[in-house]
């Protein structure tokens, strides 16, 4: 009997953390735990709340000339508006960054706003909505999740013309995906079109994460100065 009982718990030892594993939080577990492949795909970037991971802003190819940060946000009224099903809150930024760029005439600066990771399930599309509350973005744009032949991706649409889309990349919004296996989509830029579906994809896995940025100038109507807020949103965030 006891070596009946030795044997059962051998077993449950065994197969019971393949079992977690094999779930979909064990197998987020165990990617984190695994490579990082990029500051992108870096896990601790999915768990914004009560962190400030340095912003993604060089989809050029540019890098910024200067990056300063973080710094506490002065102000924190960033909202979003629903009008998917799934359990959503406000876009609320944790931290800036301070970029400038060397671009021929007028070297722009880009304040990053960095928020905290939205929950989004595939398939639900939900409303970035902000005049200016939330520091200096001034944007209206559409975001969603989806998975699909045999991958995952990421899509965002901008609906409202005070969203830049001026030609300085580094001041345009965008979108990337992340799939469970931590691999990374192509960045792509949110214009030059309005009501527009931009799509970042990769194959292999379900979605994880996408992230989302979304800028304007700062004021709206020069070339100056930008904000832009970037915020990752998933079903398991």
């Amino acid at each position: 009997m006891t070596s009946t009982r030795n044997l059962a718990r051998c077993i449950v030892l065994v197969f019971f953390p393949l079992l977690l594993l094999e779930s979909p939080a064990g197998a987020i577990k165990a990617h984190a735990a695994d490579r990082v492949p990029s500051e992108r795909s870096s896990p601790s970037s999915f768990e914004a709340a009560g962190s400030c991971p340095k912003p993604n802003l060089n989809w050029d190819g540019v890098r910024p000339t200067s990056v300063t940060g973080p710094f506490l946000p002065t102000q924190n009224r960033g909202r979003k508006r629903s009008s998917s099903s799934s359990e959503t809150g406000v876009v609320v930024s944790n931290c800036r960054w301070n970029l400038t760029f060397a671009v021929k005439g007028h070297d722009p600066s880009v304040a990053v706003y960095t928020g905290q990771a939205v929950k989004l399930v595939p398939g639900g599309i939900d409303e970035f909505n902000d005049g200016g509350a939330t520091d200096g973005v001034t944007c209206a744009a559409y975001y969603q999740l989806d998975n699909g032949f045999g991958g995952a991706a990421a899509q965002a649409a901008l609906a409202s013309t005070s969203c830049n889309t001026n030609g300085f990349t580094n001041g345009e919004g965008s979108v990337t995906v992340v799939n469970g296996n931590l691999q990374t989509g192509p960045t792509t830029i949110l214009a030059p079109t309005q009501s527009y579906w931009y799509e970042s994809y990769v194959e292999g896995a379900s979605v994880l994460v996408g992230q989302f940025t979304f800028c304007s100038q700062d004021p709206v109507g020069q070339h100056k100065t930008y904000a832009c807020i970037q915020f990752d949103a998933g079903p398991y965030v």
